[in-house]
């Protein structure tokens, strides 16, 4: 019998439906274990811990820290996996950080999240718990995944540090580089990737308040960067065009003066993602590049730059 913890945090997968309004409410946020139960013949033991509820748009530091710091307090309870229920919203980022802090997990942390209320059968949110189960109960996984399917016959397993926001026009989720960590096959994980894990447990030793903000920037046409605030910044994350480029044209639309700004207050400044791939590279980003106090992360998206920097500007 496989002892597993749920760790329940809210998100579409918790909610009610009144009204065609869907809101968060603890009585349905707590009664997926109970729903499972009476689905599935459970061979598995299940403790719940509910540290709170929330949409998972109102997800914020605060929040994330107490994730965090409720799987880092679970780690060493002789459980076979963790799983993290979540709303889809911001997932994607939640999901990251934990990858760049729990990497070295040796136990699979398994997030999920639903496209509707658990009430409404037409939902995912039982399949992808499901699946989470079957990756602990069928396997020797090791560090940060996420259950996700995309379509009734789609029992994809992700890798957490390569998962990137669900597309707006359909609400799939997908990775940065295309590709699949492994799948639900016949009810047990079939493993697809070739990740490598270390045998160790060394986790990120991190400040869970993560007090240390970080400025996420994604450029666009005219992007006028006067209008930014650095008051409270620890860190600036750009992110880049997909030619790993921004400009550098003289004047307020510079980001080579913006640099130079942060420089100047001391302000980390990250940009990605670079490709490995390529041996040439644009006058822009070689100009970029000469910044002192630039940091490139390189074949990572938005959410795992965000991520690496945040958790990076918060290490003790």
């Amino acid at each position: 019998m496989k002892k597993i913890l749920v760790i329940l945090t809210g998100g579409t997968i918790g909610c009610d439906i009144s009204e065609n309004i869907i809101n968060i409410s603890e009585k349905s946020c707590k009664g997926i274990v109970d729903l499972y139960n009476e689905k599935y013949n459970n061979d598995s033991c299940f403790d719940v811990v509910n540290p709170f509820i929330s949409l998972s748009e109102n997800i914020n530091n605060k929040k994330i820290g107490i994730i965090m710091q409720t799987i880092k307090d679970n780690l060493c309870k002789n459980y076979d996996g963790i799983i993290v229920t979540h709303g889809s919203d911001t997932l994607s980022f939640t999901s990251n950080i934990a990858s760049v802090i729990f990497d070295n997990s040796q136990i699979p942390i398994v997030f999920i999240a639903s496209n509707k209320a658990l009430s409404d059968e037409t939902g995912n949110g039982m399949t992808n718990f499901r699946n989470a189960v079957l990756v602990i109960e069928t396997s020797c996984e090791k560090g940060v995944l996420v259950s996700y399917s995309n379509s009734i016959d789609d029992n994809t397993i992700y890798d957490a540090g390569n998962f990137c926001e669900a597309d707006c026009f359909d609400d799939s989720f997908s990775s940065y580089d295309k590709t699949v960590y492994g799948k639900i096959v016949d009810e047990k994980f079939v493993r697809i990737s070739n990740k490598i894990f270390q045998n160790n447990n060394k986790i990120k030793d991190v400040d869970f308040n993560f007090e240390k903000e970080v400025l996420l920037i994604k450029p666009y046409p005219g992007m006028n960067y006067e209008n930014f605030n650095l008051d409270f910044t620890g860190a600036v994350v750009h992110y880049l065009y997909h030619s790993s480029t921004a400009c550098i044209e003289e004047g307020r639309c510079s980001v080579i003066e913006f640099i130079k700004k942060c420089r100047e207050k001391q302000i980390p400044f990250y940009i990605a993602p670079l490709k490995r791939k390529n041996e040439t590279m644009y006058s822009s980003l070689e100009k970029i590049l000469k910044g002192d106090n630039v940091k490139a992360f390189f074949d990572c998206s938005i959410e795992k730059a965000y991520a690496e920097a945040l958790v990076e500007i918060n290490s003790k």
